[in-house]
C-alpha cells in the first residue's frame, strides 16, 4: 500500500525510506508480490473503466441527438403539410374576392417554403445549413451565366482579340 499511495512520486527507494527497511528488502518484496504488475494492472483497470464510462456516455449523448433530430423531423413535416394544406385551400378557392388576401407570389412562395421544409423533413440527412436562394438570386445567377457563357447558338462567337471578323490577323 506505501508503493501504491506514493503515486507519481513512487520508488523502492521511496518505500525503503518511509518504512525504514533495508532497499534488499524491499526489493525482494516487490519481486515477490510483483508491485509493478499490479499497479500496471490496476492503472489499465482504470483506463478501461473511463473509457467504458466514455463510451456509454457518447452512446447516450447520440441516442438522444437522434430522438431530437426524429422530433424535429416529424415537427418540419408537421409544419410543412399545415403550409402545403394553406396553399391547396387557397388555390382552391381562389377567385376576385381573395386577391386581396394573399398574391400569387405569397402562394408560390409559400408552397417553395412548404415544399423546401418537405423535402428536408424527408432527408436522410440533415439540410445543409444553406439559406434558400431568393428569386432574384435566381435571376442574377442566370443572368450572369448568360452574359459569361457561350453565344448562342445562331451566333457566330465572336472574333478573339487582335483578328479581323474573317478570323485572320491583322496586317501589321
Amino acid at each position: 500500500m506505501t508503493f501504491f499511495n506514493l503515486g507519481h512520486t513512487r520508488s523502492l527507494n521511496a518505500v525503503a525510506d518511509l518504512l525504514d527497511e533495508q532497499i534488499g528488502t524491499i526489493k525482494k518484496w516487490s519481486s515477490r508480490f510483483r508491485w509493478a504488475n499490479r499497479i500496471h494492472a490496476f492503472n489499465s483497470g482504470l483506463l478501461q473503466q473511463q473509457a467504458e464510462t466514455e463510451a456509454a456516455l457518447r452512446a447516450e449523448q447520440a441516442a438522444d441527438w437522434a430522438r431530437r433530430t426524429a422530433q424535429f423531423r416529424e415537427h418540419e413535416w408537421d409544419t410543412s403539410q399545415k403550409i402545403l394544406a394553406a396553399v391547396h385551400c387557397f388555390l382552391d378557392d381562389f377567385s376576385d374576392r381573395h386577391v386581396d388576401k394573399m398574391t400569387l407570389s405569397q402562394v408560390s412562395r409559400a408552397l417553395q417554403i412548404a415544399s423546401s421544409v418537405g423535402r428536408s423533413a424527408l432527408a436522410s440527412s440533415p439540410d445543409s445549413g444553406q439559406p434558400p436562394i431568393a428569386p432574384i438570386q435566381i435571376e442574377l445567377t442566370a443572368a450572369l451565366k448568360k452574359a459569361y457563357s457561350q453565344a448562342p447558338p445562331n451566333h457566330p462567337p465572336p472574333a478573339p482579340v487582335g483578328t479581323n471578323s474573317t478570323g485572320n490577323q491583322p496586317p501589321q
